[in-house]
């Protein structure tokens, strides 16, 4: 009982009336709530914890979806998963029958999977996103734009949704100038017909500096709500 959940909403800039959230995950360490980041850093949890993470995740989720009449809205919640569960065959069908068994949409749900994990194994992410189309669940990758490859996973991957890495936010707010990569990165996101998120949008400013870019969603710690 030391996990608990909370839900980042992205805003949309193209009118889009769906809600979207990113579910964050906190553990207590004891004395206050922490990013699971800091807590799964390093190689003091296992794979396999890691991957039971996942699922408690999930499950706990679909559990709220169902208790906040979600489905009526028509809201998708997006949940990370760690590199460990794209190698775990048995996860796509077990999400599948939990998201029957709640009787949500399957749409209900987006995985998403990090950039990083993706370049290092791109096989088996490959072979992941396969299955999870056709199990009619939405994917997306997180922190798109760092790694020399993310051209070819643009290509090869099935993503529904690009969330850019939010360094290319940083920089531009440290240099209001500097958008041409960020426009660059955001045009080749466009053409391959996926939705673009742009994270870490902490200001109005900066809101007025990327608007023009076409992107679909923002989203920053300004808008963030808790549940328990």
């Amino acid at each position: 009982n030391r996990l608990k959940l909370m839900f980042q909403p992205m805003v949309s800039m193209r009118g889009n009336d769906n809600e979207h959230y990113e579910v964050l995950l906190r553990v207590n360490n004891g004395q206050e709530d922490i990013s699971v980041g800091e807590f799964l850093i390093g190689n003091r949890i296992s794979d396999e914890l890691k991957c039971k993470m996942d699922r408690w995740v999930i499950l706990s989720t679909c559990r709220t979806l169902v208790q906040q009449g979600a489905q009526s809205r028509q809201t998708r919640v997006f949940i990370n998963l760690c590199g460990a569960s794209l190698t775990d065959e048995s996860l796509v069908p077990w999400v599948r029958t939990t998201i029957a068994n709640a009787k949500l949409s399957p749409s209900s749900l987006v995985l998403q999977i990090a950039e990083e994990d993706a370049s290092r194994h791109t096989a088996k992410a490959k072979k992941f996103l396969y299955q999870v189309q056709a199990s009619q669940i939405l994917s997306s990758i997180s922190h798109f734009g760092c790694s020399l490859s993310h051209d070819d996973l643009l290509k090869t991957l099935k993503l529904d949704y690009v969330k850019i890495d939010g360094s290319y936010i940083q920089e531009l707010t440290a240099n209001p100038g500097e958008s041409k990569e960020l426009m660059a990165l955001l045009k080749k996101v466009h053409e391959s017909e996926r939705i673009s998120i742009v994270p870490c949008i902490e200001s109005a400013a900066t809101v007025s500096r990327i608007w023009q870019f076409g992107l679909h969603f923002i989203q920053g710690n300004y808008e963030c709500t808790s549940t328990a």
